[in-house]
C-alpha cells in the first residue's frame, strides 16, 4: 500500500485511499492486526527507537507476545 504526501502540512493526519481496492486492503490489515492477541509494551518500542536515534542501526526488535 502506498500512501500519498498529504498537501497540508499542518494536518495531524490527513491520508486518504486512492481507490475501493486500497480501502480494502487497508481495512483488512487493520483488523488482522487488531485480531492478533500478541503485543509489545510501548516503553520497549520506545526503548528501542531511542537506540535506533542513538545511531545502534543492529538494535534488535523486541518480539510481540501475549500481554496480561
Amino acid at each position: 500500500m502506498t500512501m500519498r504526501p498529504v498537501p497540508k502540512p499542518e494536518a495531524e493526519f490527513d491520508w486518504q485511499p486512492r481507490d475501493e481496492a486500497e480501502l480494502a486492503a487497508f481495512k483488512a490489515a487493520v483488523e488482522e492486526a487488531l485480531a492478533d492477541p500478541r503485543g509489545i509494551p510501548h516503553e520497549e518500542v520506545v526503548a528501542w527507537l531511542n537506540k535506533i536515534i542513538a545511531g545502534d542501526f543492529d538494535a534488535p526488535m523486541p518480539h510481540p507476545r501475549l500481554l496480561e
